[in-house]
């Protein structure tokens, strides 16, 4: 993360290749802002936010090396800061008896106004974060599927 905020605050542009591991991910800048970011099958938001777990590697950057695809929408702060809120509320799930192979599943389908309705009182989090979580209750996923 510190790499990618003094590329910003230098507006680099360019290609990072960040290995850790066995992985190898290419990050492309234009003017400092990650646009595309690559990690196996990986692309776009998910690549670049598995990139920011990453406790320790290596990179290499060319510079003003640019590409013309764009597959990445959020920057590093509003991935993380996304993240964070997901895995507080996986803490509460498991707080509340959830366990990795539990199932999600909504008890009745609500509209969106009287969820916020019912929610926001008591929310352990933002109410954003809670009714995307809310969307995915379909009686297949898992916990895990957010980690």
């Amino acid at each position: 993360m510190q790499l990618l905020q003094l590329l910003k605050s230098e507006q680099v542009t360019g290609r990072l290749r960040v290995d850790a591991g066995d992985d190898c991910a290419v990050l492309y800048l234009r003017d400092g802002t990650v646009v595309q970011a690559l990690l196996g099958e990986s692309t776009g938001d998910d690549a670049l936010l598995q990139v920011l777990q990453w406790t320790d590697g290596q990179f290499a950057l060319t510079a003003g090396m640019r590409t013309s695809g764009v597959n990445v929408d959020s920057s590093p702060e509003e991935l993380l800061s996304h993240q964070n809120k997901i895995n507080v509320l996986l803490e509460y799930l498991s707080a509340a008896g959830m366990t990795a192979d539990s199932t999600l599943c909504a008890p009745k389908m609500v509209s969106e106004d009287d969820f916020y309705r019912m929610v926001t009182p008591k929310a352990p989090v933002e109410v954003d974060a809670l009714a995307e979580l809310y969307m995915t209750f379909d009686g297949r996923t898992t916990p895990d599927r957010f980690r």
